[in-house]
């Protein structure tokens, strides 16, 4: 399965926080996809799956590659 790594802010309600809810909607079946919120809050963070993993913002996207 193909691994997908989703930066974004936050979750508070926006278009880009709705367009992301849609994509996560839309790929769950064919990717592992990881969630990296650089704050972890807002009022859309409810409805993301739980079966999405979700990275602590003070991982950096460096560690995750190497």
């Amino acid at each position: 399965m193909k691994r997908i790594l989703i930066v974004n802010n936050n979750m508070h309600i926006g278009g880009v926080q709705k367009a992301l809810l849609n994509l996560l909607q839309t790929l769950h079946a064919d990717y592992d996809i990881t969630l990296l919120l650089f704050y972890r809050g807002g009022a859309l963070l409810n409805e993301v799956p739980v079966s999405y993993t979700h990275l602590p913002a003070h991982e950096t996207v460096l560690d995750l590659v190497c």
